[in-house]
């Protein structure tokens, strides 16, 4: 049991200049904001049976917390759980959990900035778009109640004007998640062990903002008429051209991804010492993103897209004998598409590299720990066989994290234990 409060203050001063928008950037104001949170929690862990016949042991767990924020008001996140071993070699488990993530100081209060946005001869209410829509007949009827002639040819002469950044009207991201899977542990293979676990997640308001075009095209493609979220972020003047919008924080996304989790470890002795072997792989199974959790229609697969590979796995090797420490680890991250999987269904056989190769990488390192000192010694090299990423990868993105790009390196140290 227990009971927590806490706030959290932050804030953002702004150079005038900035706030002025008399330097290169578009004009940036300053920010502050805070909240805070009262909780109350409680865990339980209850074991049913012991030592009987099909139940070496067999026990239920449950948690709860509350919280009361000063922003988004109160919000419950809950788990349970089930833990059964038949028998010393096998375990099986299993958890179902309600998550929340309240939004942070920088999604409510990092204030709003200045942008501009493209819109062009993509204005959804111009004559040649309006059969572009969804559902056309509802993109016009929207367009013609925002006073929008049937025949309107827009002529946007730049950008259009706007806001984007933080909203302090934010709710709770929610998700649930359940888990089930097994331990074995055989008695006829003293040191071994495996894993297996299958995931489902399940995120429910994300937040998320849009581009300047879809704030627009959202607002006119709404089934419910105009009277949404949407068209109250933008602005028409009288000549019919959009001539404001606010993109800022919203909770209108969702995300649903499985999968499954893999173990193996084995530890034996041999020739002295003690040998080690690691194995953890994820399959990811799907990743869909809705960007607008209304219409689940819309949807996105990023698995095994960029950023998403199908597989990611680390294996180790080790050996310790008296003193001395080695390891070697392997990195691995399956090949990925450089487009979306829709883009590569409707042209696969396009020309243009549009896959980019599995990520590896090897790091090996040693270690001495000199007797009743307190002292070791160590030393690695990282990326052993100076692998490079795919073309044009960098690091520097979201999509090309996954990828070693510093090249081979070198290192030693020396650490003391007091």
């Amino acid at each position: 049991l227990g009971v927590e409060h806490r706030r959290e203050t932050s804030r953002q001063i702004t150079d005038p200049l900035d706030v002025s928008g008399q330097t290169f950037l578009n004009a940036i104001p300053s920010s502050s904001g805070s909240y805070d949170v009262s909780e109350g929690f409680a865990e339980i862990l209850l074991p049913l049976l012991a030592d009987v016949p099909f139940a070496r042991s067999l026990s239920v767990s449950a948690a709860a917390r509350y919280s009361d924020y000063s922003t988004v008001g109160d919000t419950t996140a809950w788990r349970y759980g089930l833990d059964w071993a038949p028998n010393d070699s096998l375990r099986i488990r299993g958890t179902m959990s309600s998550a929340v993530r309240a939004p942070n100081i920088d999604e409510l209060f990092g204030g709003q900035s200045e942008n501009f946005f493209a819109i062009g001869s993509g204005d959804p209410c111009s004559s040649v778009n309006l059969k572009n829509g969804k559902d056309p007949a509802v993109r016009a009827a929207n367009c013609a109640a925002t006073g929008v002639p049937a025949n309107f040819i827009p002529v946007y002469s730049g950008t259009v004007r706007g806001l984007s950044g933080s909203n302090p009207n934010l709710n709770a991201e929610t998700g649930r998640t359940w888990t089930g899977g097994f331990v074995f542990t055989p008695a006829f293979l003293s040191g071994f062990a495996l894993n297996v676990d299958y995931w489902n997640i399940k995120l429910s308001d994300a937040i998320s903002s849009l581009s300047g075009l879809e704030v627009v095209q959202r607002c006119v493609d709404a089934p419910s008429g105009i009277d949404n979220e949407y068209c109250a972020s933008m602005t028409r003047g009288p000549d019919h051209l959009v001539s404001f919008i606010s993109s800022v924080q919203m909770n209108i996304s969702a995300i649903e991804t499985d999968g499954v989790d893999l173990g193996v470890a084995y530890r034996h002795g041999l020739w002295g010492g003690q040998a080690r072997f690691d194995l953890n792989a994820t399959r990811v199974l799907g990743f869909t993103e809705y960007p607008f959790q209304e219409d689940p229609s819309e949807s996105i697969e990023r698995n095994g897209t960029e950023g998403f590979p199908k597989w990611k796995a680390n294996l180790g090797i080790g050996y310790d004998v008296g003193n001395w420490a080695f390891n070697w680890t392997s990195r691995y991250a399956s090949g990925v598409l450089r487009v979306s999987n829709e883009s590569y269904e409707s042209n696969p056989t396009s020309t243009t590299p549009i896959t980019a190769g599995s990520a590896i990488a090897h790091d090996v390192r040693g270690s001495y720990a000199f007797p009743d000192s307190g002292w070791q010694v160590y030393a690695g090299i990282n990326n052993v066989f100076d692998n490079d990423p795919p073309m044009n990868y960098f690091g520097a993105g979201f999509g090309s994290a996954v990828y070693d790009t510093l090249g081979r390196r070198y290192y030693v140290g020396a650490k003391f234990r007091f």
